[in-house]
Order: C-alpha cells, then structure tokens, then sequence
C-alpha cells in the first residue's frame, strides 16, 4: 500500500514512538486522522460485494471503530507496519456491523441463497419458472421440507421499496408506481 498519510514516514515513525510512551488521546486521534483513508478505501473495496441497500458510510462509521482499535492495540515493537496490522482490524469492525445490520440468521441465509441458486438454475434451464416438485428434486428434499424452507426464509428475502435495480434504468426504483385518480392531490384540481 502505498503512503496513506499526509506526514512524512519519519514524522509518523516520532508520533508513533511519543504514542507508545503516553497514550494520550490527542496523539490517538492525530494518528487515527492520518489513517482514515485506509477506512475510506477498505469501505468502498467491501461495498461491491454487499446489496445495495448497505451504505458506504456505514461500513465507514463501523471502520473508524476498528480503527481506533488498531491504534489502541498496535505494538511498535513488533515489527509490522500499522497499514498492514490495520485493515484487517477496520475490515473486522465492519463484518461485524454488517452481521449486527442483517437480523436474519446465517443458516436461514444461507438456505435462502441456496433456494434462490435452485430456482434460477432450474428457470434457465426450463425457460419458465419451475414447479415446486422440480424445485424440491432439485434441491433432494420432500414437498412438504420445501413448503418449511419457503416459510423459513420468507422473511429473508425482503426487498426495499426504493432499490435500484440492475437490469433495468438506474435512475428507476425497483417498483412501478402508479396515480390513483380518485384520491385527490395537495394541489389544487386545475393545476393538475
């Protein structure tokens, strides 16, 4: 990784070695200022993985917190470059505010996705959508295990009403929206 701070390597190296000796909050957050692109950047490297409906800036917020731990907990004496020590502190704090955003367990999860893989491989396959039977041989399971999966992982597959959507306009959500006429408006009839 190339030079993060804005400081010299010989200057970082002195409020490194004063920070080792007094741990004062003010050379803390000197060098957690000097260290906040790699929070920046290690955001936006995660965000291209993540759905859409998680923030850059959360994963930011949640970064800044493994951050000041790196500070906190990083040994001079050992050798290692704070860069290096930090990203996998910042890159943690933000798995872990990713798993505290997502309420649905791992195992449901997981089985959603699998469910999800079945059905669009059998979809391709098909050239229609497939049958719950299809589905269920697909997936090695019973009729009634695929109506327990389906109610399982109902609640994991919520869509948000203002997702883009990638197949379509990205400037279109990701439902229609449609006039009712017989509700009035705020504005007045003839400005309509």
């Amino acid at each position: 990784m190339a030079q993060v701070t804005k400081r010299s390597k010989e200057e970082m190296a002195r409020l490194w070695e004063e920070y080792g000796r007094t741990r004062t909050p003010e050379l803390k957050n000197i060098l957690s200022e000097e260290y906040l692109p790699i929070v920046r950047y290690v955001a936006e490297k995660m965000i291209e993985r993540l759905p859409h409906n998680v923030q850059v800036e959360d994963l930011v917020g949640a970064g800044v917190f493994g951050l000041f731990d790196a500070v906190d907990r990083f040994d001079l004496a050992r050798g290692v470059k704070f860069e290096t020590y930090c990203v996998g502190r910042i890159r943690g704090a933000m798995l872990d505010e990713l798993r505290h955003m997502d309420w649905v367990p791992r195992l449901t999860r997981a089985r959603a996705n699998k469910l999800e893989e079945a059905y669009s491989r059998l979809e391709k396959q098909n050239g229609r959508a497939p049958t719950d039977v299809e589905l269920a041989a697909d997936l090695k399971i019973s009729l009634d295990a695929l109506d327990e999966l389906f109610r399982e992982v109902s609640g994991a597959s919520i869509v948000t009403m203002g997702r883009r959507t990638l197949d379509k306009d990205p400037n279109q959500l990701g439902v229609d929206i449609m006039e009712d006429e017989k509700i009035e408006g705020p504005l007045p009839a003839n400005t309509r």
